[in-house]
């Protein structure tokens, strides 16, 4: 019984560590890519309503 407990708790561990490091990895890569699409919309949505304006 024990090694089949510690068996799955590693199993987690290394579960949770690649979950962990895959969501830190999309993070890094995502974070950049979406402000600079969030800064484009923006702008484009400024930029037509300054248009507007004027």
């Amino acid at each position: 019984e024990r090694t089949i407990k510690l068996n799955a708790l590693t199993l987690y561990n290394n579960l949770i560590r690649l979950i962990l490091i895959i969501s830190l990895l999309i993070l890094t890569f995502v974070i950049p890519y979406s402000s600079s699409i969030i800064n484009i919309y923006i702008g484009s949505k400024l930029s037509i309503k300054y248009l507007l304006i004027f």
